[in-house]
């Protein structure tokens, strides 16, 4: 007789992985998009939940659950976002390998029937699963925690749960993997399945259709989004003549170096020199940050 764990199905949106926080505020979903390389958004509220997964500063897919009806993801996802009343959203950094095969939590299906610990070695049903060169996640839930395994056709990406976020080795989730009452799910790709790629969101169970987003901005827009939001967490009211510089500066790293160098010699009313000068070194190290990546 199946146990009423056995029953329980994993929540609807992946525990998310715990990273360093980018240091600017944006103010909106695109703007903080815009401005991220590799990251996961959560955005948490009563009007619902969401997780926004992106990669290279594009969007690589999405997924909400509002509290009424069924979760949304890709496209839908993004745009029910906007009408979420919360926080707002928040941004932790993510190893490229671990963002690009997150969406596997809610893009493919459970392959497996779910595996109770108290009938099999969690540990040993993980490390075969693992070894079988595709992308997933290995879903681990009880009733204190839920740990997820995710994989790529390399191996092991990274382990992490709830309970300890922060993504690390298998030993990580030793407790999950050794309790009687945890239940083991596995979400793996078909061995024909292409990897989501940034800035193109699939159809939820309907890979031959595939819709693309709009592409957003060039790395030196993106730059230029994290200085004016920079600027604008510093100067608040009296960020407008040094918002309106950088924005108009040409769209090359120069031009907004140029821009940085100037607004050194900017004088405002109630805005001490050596915030201003703070300013310009934040700006001149997102541009020079920018020109490692590219």
């Amino acid at each position: 007789m199946a146990s009423g764990s056995v029953s329980q199905s994993p929540p609807v949106l992946p525990p998310v992985p715990a990273g360093p926080e980018p240091f600017f505020r944006a103010r909106g979903l695109a703007a903080l998009i815009a401005a991220l390389d590799d990251a996961v958004i959560s955005h948490r509220g009563p009007g619902g939940d969401a997780v926004v997964v992106v990669v290279g500063g594009r969007v690589l897919d999405a997924i909400a659950e509002p509290p009424h009806g069924s979760p949304l993801v890709g496209l839908e996802a993004l745009n029910a976002i906007d009408a979420i009343e919360g926080s707002g959203p928040r941004a932790a950094t993510l190893d490229r390998r671990l963002a690009l095969v997150l969406p596997t939590y809610w893009r493919e299906p459970d392959r497996l029937p779910p595996i109770p610990g108290r009938w099999a070695d969690l540990r040993g049903v993980t490390e075969a699963i693992v070894r079988r060169s595709r992308r997933g996640v290995v879903v681990l839930t009880s009733r204190s925690d839920t740990g997820v395994i995710f994989f790529d056709e390399e191996g092991m990406v990274a382990a992490y749960s709830q309970r300890h976020p922060e993504p690390g080795p298998l030993d990580l989730l030793h407790e999950l993997l050794t309790e009687t009452d945890t239940v083991l799910w596995a979400r793996i790709a078909d061995s024909a399945t292409p990897a989501i790629r940034p800035a193109e969101i699939p159809r939820h169970h309907d890979r031959q259709q595939e819709e693309p987003i709009a592409a957003l901005p060039d790395p030196t827009e993106r730059c230029r989004a994290q200085i004016v939001d920079m600027v604008e967490s510093i100067l608040h009211l009296h960020a407008e003549p040094v918002v309106a510089r950088f924005r108009s500066a040409p769209a090359t790293a120069s031009g907004l170096m140029m821009a940085a160098d100037e607004i050194r010699r900017l004088r405002l009313r109630l805005v001490s020199p050596a915030t201003m000068d703070r300013i310009a070194d934040h700006a001149e190290e997102i541009v020079r940050s920018m020109s490692r990546r590219t």
